[in-house]
């Protein structure tokens, strides 16, 4: 949701359409809307999605000092069956977070940027 209107970010009804995904094949699924989720090629034309909410994009703008980032990117390697979007950070960019797809001997932290998504839900003040 976005918590400034309490509108959803994805329109209702869901609708089902067919997309490519970050393994190349395509799934029928629900997709979430242009504010939310982007697809994208890297320079090996591989593909990949990142998230595009506005706190994600200005954590994600500011660890990088880049502020023409779109996003924070997702993983691109499928992490489980069915997944199709990527559903853990991009462990290359954002190693440390807990929400990356690996598990490393060191500490992960809860970092500004998994904060960050939890605010553009819309279910969290941070």
């Amino acid at each position: 949701f976005d918590p400034t209107t309490g509108e959803p970010r994805t329109p209702r009804p869901f609708i089902k359409e067919r997309v490519t995904c970050v393994d190349g094949g395509q799934q029928l699924r629900v997709v979430p809307s242009e504010n939310t989720i982007q697809a994208g090629f890297t320079s090996r034309n591989l593909r990949y999605f990142e998230m595009v909410t506005p706190a994600v994009r200005t954590v994600a703008r500011n660890q990088f000092d880049c502020q023409n980032m779109k996003g924070a990117r997702l993983e691109n390697q499928p992490t489980n069956n069915g997944n199709c979007f990527g559903s853990h950070w991009e462990a290359r960019l954002f190693a440390y977070d807990i929400v990356t797809a690996i598990a490393i001997p060191t500490n992960q932290v809860l970092s500004d940027l998994t904060l960050a998504l939890f605010e553009d839900t819309g279910w969290y003040k941070v």
